[in-house]
């Protein structure tokens, strides 16, 4: 350092500051979002969920066949996420799919699963 005052490093000063008074309120208020009201469940016709769990699997089976085994865990992941709503957890059981895919037998997941899943949910 080039100082000659005998200073060992750098400083600043402030001057005097007034910091206005402070004080709480003597409510503090919270603003928490609301729950929404209960509604009934949306009724959807059996035939409706049907047809749509066997496009999907129509879908799922063109992608199988185009792209093989290269996206099993995406078009699991895909299908646990699109079942979910239609039959609840058991959509968990749609990741057969890509178990299959990995351990080399990617034909195995042309079976309409989310079909059979819909089925089971309807008949059980």
């Amino acid at each position: 350092m080039a100082d000659d005052d005998g200073d060992d490093g750098l400083g600043f000063t402030l001057p005097p500051l007034r910091l206005p008074a402070f004080t709480l309120p003597d409510h503090l208020g919270f603003a928490f979002p609301r729950t929404p009201e209960k509604r009934a469940p949306v009724r959807v016709d059996a035939r409706t969920v049907f047809v749509a769990a066997l496009a999907f699997d129509l879908l799922d089976a063109l992608v199988v066949l185009l792209a093989g085994a290269a996206v099993p865990w995406p078009r699991a992941f895909v299908g646990t996420l699109a079942l979910a709503p239609l039959v609840g957890p058991v959509a968990l059981a749609y990741a057969w799919e890509a178990v299959a895919a990995t351990a080399g037998l990617p034909w195995l997941a042309v079976a309409p699963s989310a079909t059979l899943l819909v089925l089971a949910r309807l008949f059980r």
